[in-house]
């Protein structure tokens, strides 16, 4: 994770994904994350509060690779 201040990018936060990871979606609060990871054929559900990015462990399975993600209005 990123922070974005004027033109400077700051590096706040980190978590180990899956492998090949297509994409990443945030929830309209931005608390939580989800990954999509196209070796494992599942997304990965993170939390970030306060600075820090917490693996759930809740992991959505899929049948498929996925190769794009997004969220709903």
């Amino acid at each position: 994770m990123f922070k974005v201040e004027k033109t400077q990018l700051t590096k706040v936060a980190e978590a180990k994904l899956g492998h090949w990871t297509q994409g990443i979606a945030f929830s309209a609060d931005g608390r939580t994350v989800a990954t999509q990871n196209m070796v494992e054929k599942d997304l990965m559900v993170f939390r970030f509060e306060d600075g820090k990015l917490t693996d759930t462990g809740q992991r959505i399975a899929l049948k498929g690779g996925p190769a794009s993600i997004r969220t709903a209005k």
